[in-house]
């Protein structure tokens, strides 16, 4: 198995549990604490996210990827890479989100 199928098989195992956490639709500090947790195993394995696989875009700016992404769009993963010196403010989801800090370059 390459990179990207132990990747993608790992990431479906995320997206299950976190499914199993939330599956009565309720969101609270605890649930989301316990997504966070699932979030973090998956971004412990560095063999999975190698940086040649996400790098920036073309013109050096921050790129986001979509790693997995629900067919009726219940549950969306994302990679994030961004430029040095890039900031984000704080900014509204529209629904609940999970942002796990996998590795940084200064």
């Amino acid at each position: 198995m390459d990179i990207k199928q132990s990747r993608d098989a790992a990431i479906s195992d995320t997206i299950t549990s976190i499914r199993a956490i939330e599956q009565d639709g309720s969101i609270d500090y605890d649930t989301l604490k316990a997504i966070r947790t699932e979030l973090i195993q998956l971004a412990n394995d560095k063999s999975l996210f190698p940086r040649d696989h996400f790098p920036l875009s073309r013109t050096g700016e921050s790129a986001i990827y979509r790693l997995s992404e629900d067919v009726d769009h219940r549950f969306a993963l994302y990679g994030s890479t961004g430029a040095a010196g890039k900031s984000v403010p704080p900014h509204n989801h529209t629904t609940w989100a999970v942002i796990v800090g996998y590795t940084a370059m200064n």
